[in-house]
């Protein structure tokens, strides 16, 4: 800890990642108050489509000012942090026609991206609860939010709540975060009433009026 203000110059240098590409090349001066021990220097990080290994740089001390240099080198890895797409539970009731269920990218991408889906399994039975369905989810450039949406068959049976599995796969300019999601069919059926109707007995039925 100084008693008096302490500066040092610093400046990014190139390892694996290279700036333009990977982040913007910084330098300056860090300057610390009497009795300031922590300072941080910020490095932005450029983010691309391209799914590639950690990358690192190095950040350079200088011309210290009312200090020495004990370590003037720090090594910097960019952590790769590749689009992803996922999808997501949903619920619906058996009479609303279908069941919505939402797929997503952690962030939009600069090239169209798209993943197949397809109904892999649940409580739910095909073509008696629900239409057999896969298709193709496309998200347009700088888009992040896309539907899936699976035929229901509505019925009179009372039947409870039943699920329906959807499973991503085989994408395209990206890469699968949650591959799997659960649909709940919510069994809407109103339940049968029993209705009691009293019987009157008549002792004379020749005089009795109903």
């Amino acid at each position: 800890m100084s008693t008096v203000r302490v500066g040092v110059a610093y400046a990014t240098q190139d390892g694996t990642a290279k700036a333009g590409a990977d982040y913007t090349r910084t330098m300056g001066t860090l300057v610390f108050a009497p009795r300031e021990t922590m300072r941080h220097i910020w490095v932005p990080v450029a983010r691309d489509d391209v799914v590639e290994e950690d990358e690192g740089l190095v950040v350079r001390l200088s011309a210290p000012e009312h200090a020495m240099l004990l370590d003037a080198e720090g090594d910097v890895t960019i952590k790769d942090d590749p689009i992803a797409v996922s999808i997501y539970d949903g619920t619906g009731a058996e009479s609303s026609e279908e069941l919505v269920m939402a797929v997503r990218l952690n962030y939009g991408s600069t090239k169209v991206v798209s993943v197949q889906f397809a109904v892999t399994g649940g409580t739910a039975t095909s073509d008696v609860d629900y239409e057999s369905t896969q298709g193709l989810v496309v998200f347009e450039t700088g888009s992040t939010e896309a539907q899936v949406r699976i035929p229901l068959i509505d019925d009179d049976l009372q039947e409870g709540d039943e699920t329906i599995e959807v499973t991503l796969s085989n994408p395209t300019n990206t890469q699968i975060g949650q591959a799997i999601a659960t649909g709940t069919i919510v069994d809407d059926n109103t339940a049968p009433g029993v209705q009691v109707r009293a019987i009157l007995g008549c002792r004379r039925p020749r005089r009795c009026l109903w």
